[in-house]
């Protein structure tokens, strides 16, 4: 699943698009997405940008009802302060991490999304987020093979595109992220994936 967010989540079903992300991805745009989907296939495509910092913000945020799902293809790009860590809530385990995402999952589709992609977690200059990476794709797995659209999407993301502070990524590679938000719409493979061991950071490597 997280090797692309394979069949069934396409430009022709879907119109609804929203992200459902953190401050790394507050400057996209409706506009600077579609720039990387084909100009034939822009036509009636709505895109909804809302930043919602963490994976429980996504949650209380559909509850509230601060953000219709219904009918749309929405794309999850909001774990990094879950691993992180943030004033009010401690940095989280792989397994509570997976837990999150699996109770914003079943929040989405009952609140009628059409179907949710979640975002591979980003690399971080402080933390090693393999095995979180690793437990979320095996959940997503999972859930593909019950037949409940575990769909996934690859970052591509590198640790040399983050600002010093090892967690938001500098300005010149916005675009990377607009594409990869494409990419998961459309339900086709990144073109760049991040590679599993470039998510090391340095100082573990040394």
């Amino acid at each position: 699943p997280l090797c692309g967010v394979g069949g069934g989540v396409g430009l022709r079903r879907m119109r609804r698009w929203i992200v459902l992300t953190d401050s790394n991805g507050r400057g996209t745009t409706h506009h600077s997405i579609l720039n990387h989907v084909p100009r034939e296939e822009r036509e009636g495509v709505e895109i909804e940008i809302k930043a919602v910092y963490t994976l429980d913000g996504a949650f209380y945020c559909v509850e509230r009802g601060d953000c219709d799902v219904r009918g749309a293809t929405v794309v999850v790009d909001s774990l990094t302060n879950d691993v992180r860590g943030t004033r009010s809530q401690r940095p989280a385990s792989p397994q509570q991490l997976v837990d999150r995402v699996d109770r914003l999952r079943k929040r989405l589709m009952l609140a009628g999304a059409a179907a949710v992609v979640v975002c591979q977690l980003k690399p971080m200059q402080t933390t090693d987020v393999t095995p979180y990476n690793s437990v979320l794709d095996e959940y997503l797995r999972c859930e593909k093979e019950r037949g409940r659209h575990g769909f996934g999407c690859r970052t591509q993301i590198r640790l040399e595109f983050l600002r010093n502070d090892g967690f938001h990524i500098r300005p010149e590679f916005d675009s990377v992220m607009d594409r990869t938000y494409a990419c998961a719409f459309m339900g086709v493979p990144v073109p760049k994936p991040t590679p599993w061991d470039a998510f090391i950071p340095y100082s573990v490597r040394q």
